[in-house]
């Protein structure tokens, strides 16, 4: 899956080993294999919030960060990504 700009919520059911699930933004990649989490293209970056699971969000250069359910990320040009943990309010 490819984001321009925007976001997608996804829910991935687990996946068969060497065939993950993927989402491409213009700043990084994201890869799951099992799990619910956000993706949001902006202009200055792409934001990435995972509610379940784990995925591994790298920036367009290959560094990225592993993010755990209630963590979140941004991948930018200009900063490492971090996981920061957030509040999730259903």
């Amino acid at each position: 899956v490819e984001i321009a700009a925007g976001s997608g919520r996804f829910a991935v059911e687990r996946r068969q080993p060497g065939s993950p699930f993927r989402v491409r933004s213009p700043h990084g990649l994201v890869e799951v294999v099992g799990t619910v989490f956000t993706v949001e293209a902006q202009p200055a970056g792409t934001a990435v919030r995972v509610e379940h699971g784990r995925v591994r969000a790298s920036r367009s250069d290959g560094q990225g960060v592993e993010l755990a359910a209630g963590q979140r990320t941004e991948l930018r040009p200009d900063r490492a990504p971090v996981a920061v943990s957030y509040t999730h309010l259903t």
